[in-house]
């Protein structure tokens, strides 16, 4: 304990009696970085299948997208339905018969607005989550992923997730020491509204909760410096990070 990160360190084991001291073999071992913002070791940024380039963090033993998904294809080159609904509270009519229907991958721009997509990515469903969505040698995170980063990360992860700016006031704890540099872009409701951006941050991970059609997600927000779990119902809109598989 007590170490630095990313910093290598040499020992000796020894003995001490009545005719002194002995000192076993000099060892070395350096320590891991589990976050100051630096890229993965031989792969700076990664291409999606439409050639949008991300930046990637190195953090702890993990491997991230430093951004957030906006890819408008699957693997197979299929396209993900863009759902330009208005999303209409109530969950009715045309927009819950598009958005609300979980059968279908889709991805929507938050509030329909195209500046949204460059600096926070699509919101995607969570059909479209699990179809092999993130490069290729990538996948959506687990649950359990997203636990290893907060273990890597030790207290007030949230804050050290977020980005120092792009959030609204107050952006509590944040100090973005990890460089996972999270964004507010909201999310989708299952009835179709827009909510939460500029204060929130949702993410999907790639597992189902024991709860029939509830998945589990991790979210931040800009009155919290802590990271929160939790679980909904698939037709919500959420961000994607894809770490190294």
């Amino acid at each position: 304990t007590g170490l630095s990160p990313n910093t290598t360190y040499y020992v000796k084991s020894y003995a001490t009696n009545t005719a002194g001291t002995g000192y076993g073999n000099e060892l070395s071992f350096v320590t891991i970085t589990i976050g100051n913002g630096s890229s993965c070791p031989g792969m700076p940024t990664v291409n999606d299948i439409d050639g949008n380039t991300y930046n990637t963090v190195q953090i702890g033993t993990q491997c991230w997208m430093r951004e957030n998904l906006r890819v408008t294809k699957f693997n197979d080159d299929t396209e993900i339905m863009l759902d330009t609904t208005g999303g209409v509270t109530g969950g009715v009519g045309d927009t819950w018969a598009t958005w609300g229907n979980p059968e279908q991958g889709k991805r929507a721009i938050h509030g329909n607005d195209l500046a949204n997509v460059e600096k926070y990515g699509y919101l995607y469903n969570w059909i479209a989550a699990i179809k092999g969505i993130c490069p290729v040698g990538w996948v959506v995170p687990t649950l359990g992923d997203f636990i290893i980063l907060k273990n890597s990360l030790g207290s007030f992860v949230g804050g050290k997730m977020k980005s120092i700016s792009g959030w609204e006031a107050p952006n509590y704890g944040a100090t973005n020491e990890s460089g996972f540099s999270a964004l507010p872009g909201g999310l989708r409701d299952q009835n179709g509204p827009f909510g939460a951006i500029n204060s929130a941050a949702y993410f999907w991970t790639s597992e189902e909760s024991s709860s029939p059609t509830y998945i589990h997600f991790i979210s931040l927000n800009n009155t919290s410096r802590e990271m929160a779990i939790g679980d909904v119902r698939v037709p919500f809109g959420f961000s994607i990070r894809c770490i190294k598989n």
